[in-house]
């Protein structure tokens, strides 16, 4: 993800003629990187929820 963030500001910075201001872009771009992580968090959190509920379901027995 990292790579992508560098890749996707560095093509912005790079762009000579542009028809949008430059803080549109920026923010586009930040808009873009924020629902992407956003997203990627939510599958992770997801994930490990279920994964943190097995192993409390198995240690305790089942009991929880």
């Amino acid at each position: 993800m990292l790579w992508g963030f560098i890749s996707f500001f560095t093509y912005i910075n790079t762009i000579h003629q542009r028809k949008m201001d430059t803080f549109y872009i920026k923010l586009l771009a930040w808009l873009a990187n924020s629902a992407i992580l956003g997203l990627a968090f939510l599958i992770v959190f997801a994930i490990m929820g279920s994964e943190i509920a097995t192993l409390i379901s198995n240690a305790t027995g089942g009991i929880l």
